[in-house]
């Protein structure tokens, strides 16, 4: 049931909507199977505001897989909200991907 509410706001046309669906999604991802999947499509979405939400819950699972969607932000405009973000998570979690980097050289 909550897994079907924060679907279908996730899906909102209202951006607002979509951003408090991946804050939910963030703070309580281990209930969400798909919340990788849904990170994904939200982390390209075109208001910055839900990109950076997407950040934030990406930092929050922090897993390898998580940090590769975060970078996914680059590919859209950036500002510095979501520039400073997309810098913390990395900074941040940068024991996690930085071997895998010095690994593959």
């Amino acid at each position: 049931p909550q897994a079907d509410w924060i679907d279908a706001l996730r899906k909102s046309t209202d951006a607002r909507q979509r951003s408090a669906a991946v804050r939910a999604i963030g703070w309580n991802h281990t209930d969400f199977p798909d919340s990788l999947t849904w990170l994904s499509e939200s982390i390209q979405d075109a208001d910055w505001q839900v990109r950076l939400e997407s950040i934030a819950a990406l930092d929050r699972i922090g897993s390898p897989e998580a940090l590769s969607l975060a970078i996914q932000a680059a590919d859209r405009p950036l500002n510095n909200f979501i520039d400073f973000a997309l810098w913390s998570t990395l900074n941040r979690h940068e024991d996690k991907w930085l071997p895998l980097i010095e690994k593959s050289d």
